[in-house]
């Protein structure tokens, strides 16, 4: 029998149909086992201590300016995506729109679990409102370029942090030659108003977000990616664009590629990737030229785009699991959806 030779299938083993069943059965109780483990990991999280937002945020959106608590609207409870989307670049990270592919049109899903959903940049609204359009996203989507928000909650760091080298993120310093990470926090605001920061969670923590990777890991071959020069050297903005002034941006903030300042563990983790690191083109794809995720000819010297992030070799497998609106309520902090699925936290790799 010829089998493909990628990941996990070349001369995989075939059984009979009583074999299979008797290890999917076997295989079920693990799953199982899993995911009461995962509730209870919910339920902790729930019960972690708050605290109170003193500072008074203030967003641009296109009606005008919203304050954080008028980002709750009608409902008690708040869940904020930190989308990498830095003031000087043109299109907001290739990663962070591969999540958010997966967030239209579950506000109203969250809206019934009296949690509202929002997504937030440092980059000015002029550049966000086109971006979004050219992306077909309809979910409510942010600036913070006035606030200190992305700063205070360890998604952004300041010029001088960088060059000092060690940041706050993911609760630990760490190395960072970016100025802006991914990662979603959860609010809760009170009967008289007053706001709590209840959870937050950054790198792996948001992978259980990403609908795409749940339905990979269920796939023969898994998300395939042990192969590549870098986990996520396959994705693009889902239009196939590359703005080539993006890729300088954050060409600029990337080390030299002999450079192990972000090959360590804990830095550098986005996305859910570690590893090694890759520079890569600029360029566009739409138009020809060097194919997105390959590095152009002429050697070291050879120019580089988007911010390469690091593969991860030791990535656990989850059985299946809810769509990302039953994720998000479960980081919420008073989701009212018992069970189900949740992130499996800051801690998580």
């Amino acid at each position: 029998m010829r089998q493909d030779g990628g990941s996990g299938v070349k001369d995989h083993k075939v059984v009979s149909h009583e074999e299979w069943l008797s290890a999917r059965t076997a295989f079920l109780a693990r799953e199982k086992e899993f995911t009461r483990l995962r509730d209870d990991l919910n339920r902790q999280r729930r019960e972690l201590p708050w605290e109170r937002v003193e500072k008074p945020y203030v967003f641009d959106e296109p009606s005008g300016k919203q304050t954080l608590v008028q980002l709750f609207g009608k409902r008690s409870q708040l869940v904020v995506y930190d989308f990498m989307f830095s003031p000087d670049w043109n299109e907001g990270c290739p990663h962070c729109s591969f999540w958010a592919d997966n967030f239209s049109g579950i506000d109203i899903h969250l809206d019934h679990r009296d949690v509202s959903f929002v997504v937030v940049s440092r980059a000015p609204l002029a550049k966000i409102e086109p971006f979004k359009k050219r992306m077909g996203w309809s979910f409510k989507w942010v600036s913070s370029f006035a606030t200190d928000f992305n700063y205070d909650y360890q998604a952004s760091f300041t010029p001088e942090e960088t060059r000092r080298g060690a940041v706050l993120y993911n609760f630990s310093k760490t190395e960072m030659d970016m100025t802006d990470r991914e990662g979603v926090s959860a609010f809760y605001k009170d009967g008289r108003g007053a706001v709590f920061h209840t959870y937050s969670c950054y790198a792996r923590g948001i992978d259980l977000l990403n609908t795409a990777y749940n339905f990979l890991d269920l796939a023969p071959k898994g998300r395939d990616e042990d192969r590549l020069e870098w986990s996520q050297a396959w994705v693009r903005h889902h239009d196939g664009g590359h703005d080539a002034s993006v890729a300088r941006g954050h060409a600029a903030e990337l080390p030299s590629r002999r450079s192990n300042r972000v090959g360590r563990d804990p830095p550098g983790r986005a996305h859910g990737a570690r590893g090694r690191r890759l520079l890569l083109r600029v360029g566009r794809v739409r138009g020809g030229g060097v194919p997105a995720g390959r590095r152009p000819r002429g050697g070291r010297d050879a120019p580089v785009g988007h911010r390469a992030f690091r593969s991860h070799r030791d990535r656990r497998r989850a059985p299946a699991r809810r769509m990302p609106s039953a994720h998000v309520v479960e980081i919420a902090p008073a989701p009212m959806l018992p069970g189900g699925a949740g992130l499996l936290g800051a801690a998580a790799a």
